[in-house]
């Protein structure tokens, strides 16, 4: 006998679960009239059995309070469920500790007889920590996109007028330095980008601008701005690319990223003076690109969570060097949003060592001639 069936089903028990549940639950019927309610349902002091913040439940007697946004009326309506978020001031609800408005998730659940709906189960959760981690995260946001990004763009937009000779000739033994600052500036840039870019994915506002882009312009850009760092730990790139490669639609900053990524997180893995290999197959519709490093085996139950927000992978980089764990999530979404895939293969094939890391794309369809 499992668990589930050992547990009585009577309305003693039923009720003995509901009041142990930590936030407010209520029953209602069609006239929004109170069935039930668990002790955890926030209530006034001024009005026994009213609901705390909600006027449209205060008495559940003056049926002229329902709010017009009520999840309850919209779930006897549809039959679905409904969801609000709101926020209540005194005298509806005290202040938190840290002074702010409360903030409730209301919700409403459907239980049918038939097809028609004769009673709402309501939800009253607390969110207000939630609430306001939310609004902080995206103030922060905001300042990456303005109080940090801009200065950094108006510095790599000056040194770019200055190896252009806008301000005189350049020194020839200047010249390297200030270009590989301006891409140090960009490389900054691109990290900044993919965290905001991270941000918009899980809001739901990222947006993929798609247009014609070879690969292989791509992939040289990417390896242009990430030569300081393969030169500090004395590693060579090297590409490998299918004698005819078709362009692909894709957004093609973002991929340039997405490269980035890959080559960044190639070159911290590897042993100083080894080779990390790029190669670009093409696959039918699809084109494959890999980042193959030598460096130490990535663990089989980590192959998956390497995609992770925030996770790293132990006892695999080389010279401490450790990221925040956010350039490979932003590989997968900014992959996924084109259509394509991305995963990792580690140890290689017939050795105890290196990764690959590979990702495919749909190619740009050839319009019919006539």
């Amino acid at each position: 006998m499992s668990l589930m069936e050992q547990v009585p089903n009577d309305r003693s028990c039923q009720e003995l679960i509901l009041n142990a549940i930590t936030h407010g639950i209520a029953l209602i019927d069609a006239q929004y009239r109170i069935q039930y309610a668990n002790p955890a349902m926030p209530r006034t002091g001024d009005k026994a059995g009213g609901v705390i913040g909600l006027p449209c439940y205060q008495t559940f007697d003056d049926q002229d309070n329902i709010c017009p946004d009520c999840p309850a009326t919209e779930t006897f309506r549809t039959g679905q469920v409904a969801h609000v978020t709101r926020r209540y001031m005194p005298p509806f609800s005290p202040l938190s500790k840290a002074g702010q408005h409360k903030v409730f998730k209301i919700s409403s659940f459907p239980i049918k007889e038939g097809d028609k709906v004769t009673q709402c189960v309501i939800s009253f959760r607390d969110i207000t920590d939630i609430y306001y981690l939310e609004r902080h995260k995206e103030e922060t946001m905001n300042m990456l996109a303005h109080d940090i990004r801009n200065p950094i763009l108006a510095t790599t937009q000056s040194l770019d007028n200055l190896i252009q000779g806008s301000y005189g000739e350049l020194d020839e033994r200047k010249f390297p330095i200030m270009a590989a600052t301006r891409d140090t500036c960009e490389l900054l840039l691109a990290m900044i980008d993919d965290l905001l870019d991270i941000y918009r994915y899980e809001a739901g506002q990222l947006h993929i601008s798609l247009s014609r882009v070879d690969i292989g312009e791509v992939i040289q850009k990417a390896i242009d701005l990430v030569q300081v760092l393969a030169k500090e730990g004395n590693i060579s790139l090297h590409i490998g690319m299918d004698p005819v490669i078709p362009p692909l639609m894709g957004d093609r900053q973002r991929l340039i990223r997405t490269v980035i990524n890959l080559l960044e997180n190639a070159i911290k893995y590897s042993p100083m003076g080894e080779c990390v290999e790029i190669a670009v197959t093409s696959l039918g519709n699809r084109l494959q690109v890999s980042v193959t490093n030598q460096g130490k085996a990535i663990a089989l139950k980590d192959l998956e969570r390497i995609f992770e927000k925030y996770f790293k992978a132990e006892g695999t980089s080389f010279g401490g060097k450790m990221g925040m764990g956010l350039g490979l999530p932003f590989c997968r979404q900014t992959i996924e949003a084109h259509g394509g895939r991305i995963w990792a293969e580690s140890p290689l094939e017939g050795l105890d060592c290196g990764s690959r890391f590979l990702f495919t794309l749909p190619i740009a369809s050839t319009p019919s001639t006539q």
